[in-house]
């Protein structure tokens, strides 16, 4: 696991497990989920308006307390309906209304966006994912990460709780956006991106894909402490075998920290459920 202060748009270095170094899970995340875009819309309602209380009755004598008529609440009222960036005819030429659709559910993300392809970037990254592998090129994203750092705990080198702050901009501008919105880009653009998908020569779709990810991240659990890491050459491995031989997504997701890991898995719950 060696330092890895490089961008993602550079060849990766390996980490532990002797794996190359791979962009950050959260990075994998925005992409499957943004441009996993569909079409309808997305509503915010206002609340319902109480209903009104009639007066007290206290002419007569004797008189007793008139409850009120039963009002029939006021209908809801929704904001105007906004139509979601339409998606592109095809898959090649599609780069710019993939910004405008960033844009319009997260505009801090197009500052780490790479240039071309990006469609076929993110449905690859999603294939990949949904296997528990990392592409080591074609990334869509170059999202500056700070060294990989370690620290000594009771004698052992151990991971530095550290490394859980180093994507945390980017899981912030991810996570900001609404999962329904998402959601509802996801089914208007859902034709482009299987076609795209089309292209890999893979089985399945590329709706199978994207819920066997969401599945995946989902069913991680957090480390229950920073793990014990060992350096028999240049590389870190982890030092539990258990730990080595899991997957590059499950160790990039550990690396996140379990705050970061909670709020990914709490928001894929949230965007299941939307789709």
């Amino acid at each position: 696991m060696r330092a890895d202060s490089e961008r993602l748009t550079e060849e990766p270095r390996p980490t532990p497990g002797g794996r190359r170094q791979r962009p950050p899970i959260n990075l994998v995340l925005v992409g499957i989920l943004l441009l996993g875009a569909g079409g309808a819309w997305y509503l915010w309602h206002q609340r319902q308006q109480p209903a009104p209380v009639e007066p007290v009755a206290t002419a007569a004598p004797r008189a007793a307390t008139v409850p009120p008529a039963a009002v029939a609440p006021a209908p809801k009222q929704a904001d105007p309906v906004v139509a979601p960036v339409p998606r592109p005819p095809a898959v090649d030429g599609s780069d710019e209304q993939v910004r405008e659709a960033v844009r319009d559910m997260s505009p801090p993300l197009l500052a780490w966006f790479t240039p071309q392809e990006q469609l076929r970037k993110w449905v690859l990254l999603t294939a990949n994912l949904a296997n528990g592998d990392l592409p080591s090129k074609n990334r869509p994203l170059a999202y500056p990460m700070p060294a990989f750092k370690t620290a000594t705990a009771d004698g052992r080198l151990v991971m530095s709780t550290a490394n859980y702050q180093r994507a945390v901009k980017l899981i912030d501008a991810f996570t900001a956006i609404p999962p329904e919105k998402m959601a509802a880009y996801y089914r208007q653009w859902s034709p482009v991106l299987e076609q795209s998908f089309g292209e890999l020569g893979m089985k399945g779709s590329y709706h199978e894909h994207l819920i066997r990810l969401l599945d995946r991240v989902r069913d991680v659990r957090p480390l229950p402490a920073a793990p014990a890491l060992r350096q028999p050459h240049v590389l870190y491995l982890y030092a539990e075998p258990h730990r080595e031989a899991a997957t590059d997504l499950e160790k990039l997701l550990w690396r996140l920290g379990p705050d970061n890991l909670a709020r990914l898995q709490e928001y894929m719950t949230r965007l299941k459920a939307a789709l």
